[in-house]
């Protein structure tokens, strides 16, 4: 095991994330990202799913990177795996922590644990097609507990500034269109 000392800060390689920042700050170009996942419906209401391509410079196939969804059993699933909106809320935090690692890493700041905990509520009649009930979640919740070489205030700017960079954030909170095409 990696003495303390010698471990990258936070576990990030430095070089690869001071190279994003510099690519993401210059020149003004885009850095785009483009990902991909594959979904395959199993039985009743599971599926089963799997990264696909992730590209930035050179495609990485992430397709050994697997998934399983379902419903829990009041709403007439087989609870063989998350619910998506609980997948939804995994993944906002997934990717909000990621952030803020890459925030306090960058600000030189060292965490030592960073715990989230989520929560939304939703009013299943919405998705059972009762019209005039709004479909999917309400507000969601991110309680942090993060143990850091930082005092509370620079803490909650951090989160929020995390937040607010956030991709997977910013797809729950603005408006994103999806658009469904049907290969017969």
């Amino acid at each position: 095991m990696a003495d303390i000392e010698t471990r990258p800060l936070n576990g990030v390689d430095m070089e690869v994330l001071g190279e994003l920042f510099t690519r993401a700050h210059a020149g003004g170009e885009p850095l785009t990202v483009e990902l991909s996942t594959r979904l395959r419906w199993r039985d009743g209401l599971a599926t089963e799913g799997s990264g696909g391509t992730f590209r930035i410079d050179d495609p990485v196939d992430r397709t050994h990177h697997t998934f399983r969804s379902d419903l829990p059993v009041p709403l007439a699933g087989s609870d063989t795996g998350l619910a998506p909106t609980e997948m939804l809320l995994a993944a906002t935090a997934a990717c909000v922590t990621a952030t803020l690692v890459e925030l306090a890493t960058a600000e030189g700041i060292r965490l030592d644990r960073v715990d989230v905990a989520t929560a939304t509520t939703l009013d299943a009649r919405g998705a059972l097609g009762v019209e005039g009930v709004p479909v999917g979640p309400g507000d969601i919740t991110l309680r942090f507990d993060i143990d850091a070489d930082a005092d509370q205030e620079r803490l909650q700017a951090l989160t929020q500034a995390a937040v607010d960079a956030s991709p997977t954030a910013s797809a729950v909170t603005r408006p994103t269109s999806i658009r469904a095409e049907l290969n017969r």
